[in-house]
């Protein structure tokens, strides 16, 4: 009992590191999914924003156009100072997008990074698991070898038993028949006894001899 409790306990601590490093595995993938997600929706809301900012830069001039002359020139020198500004605003939409994209180059190299320690981590597991299993092998082939050895003795023990049964039976046996052999060819005291009463009284007693002596005329 022993022995298979400590079987079930080890089996039972595989089955847990297992379920562990399992875990950890989908943590790990759940995070990275994460990361990506959040990044691809930073560059849709910055997408979003300088859409915005055009659209209004263009709705803006076009406001302007239909001005008269002197708003068109005072808007001409507007839409200059605008178009100096939304070059430097495209410069540094350009910029920002320039860090955006380095910046997800360094998150991209960090997944890259991130999977190779997973499939790392994966191939230590599987080494592991397979080192184990060929230590619960090793002492699962010893109990079952300890246990066939344990059959055989019990075998023997009740091999020799079932002997000494069937030597002490027939032992007895002709221990009964030796005394029922014994009654039959010993007659009984009693039997003996009468039998030599008998024989007596078929004899006649002895006469005895007259001791007196004739007296002569």
């Amino acid at each position: 009992m022993a022995n298979a409790d400590d079987l079930r306990g080890l089996a039972q601590d595989t089955v847990n590191a297992y379920k562990d490093r399992v875990k950890r595995i989908k943590g790990i993938k759940r995070e990275t999914k994460d990361l990506m997600h959040t990044c691809k929706e930073e560059d849709k809301e910055r997408a979003a924003e300088v859409s915005k900012l055009k659209a209004n830069a263009d709705k803006l001039v076009k406001e302007i156009a239909g001005e008269n002359k002197k708003l068109k020139a005072d808007t001409g020198k507007l839409v200059t100072q605008f178009t100096g500004e939304s070059k430097k605003r495209a410069a540094d939409t350009s910029k920002f997008i320039g860090e955006c994209k380095k910046e997800d180059k360094a998150r991209a190299a960090d997944v890259s990074k991130l999977k190779a320690n997973a499939d790392k981590l994966v191939g230590e597991l599987a080494g592991d698991n397979k080192k184990l299993k060929a230590a619960t092998q090793t002492l699962m082939r010893k109990f079952t070898g300890e246990s066939n050895k344990r059959a055989t003795e019990v075998a023997d023990l009740l091999s020799d038993y079932k002997k000494e049964r069937v030597a002490t039976a027939t032992a007895w046996k002709g221990l009964l028949s030796s005394m029922a052999s014994a009654r039959k060819a010993a007659p009984s005291p009693i039997a003996v006894e009468t039998k030599a009463l008998a024989v007596a009284g078929k004899k006649k007693p002895a006469k005895k001899k007259s001791t007196k002596k004739r007296k002569r005329k």
